[in-house]
């Protein structure tokens, strides 16, 4: 594999595309040509460590999903 760099162009949890897992760019030194990869992480630590802490509830719902649920 050639030479490259990575980037973190979104976030791991609350998605752009509402998709679970970590949004990652990888650009191409050479040809300066970006890639886009959803890349899948366990979310059973995640989960465990949110309700360790007391955080609200609805976070599960966010990292399970990749976005808020919608009021109503």
């Amino acid at each position: 594999m050639g030479a490259g760099l990575v980037a973190d162009p979104g976030s791991v949890g609350l998605s752009l595309t509402g998709e679970h897992g970590a949004d990652v760019m990888v650009l191409d030194t050479e040809t300066l040509e970006a890639r886009f990869l959803k890349v899948p992480y366990d979310l059973g630590p995640l989960l465990f460590d949110l309700r360790a802490w007391g955080l609200p509830p609805v976070l599960e719902q966010v990292y399970r999903f990749g976005r808020f649920p919608k009021k109503g």
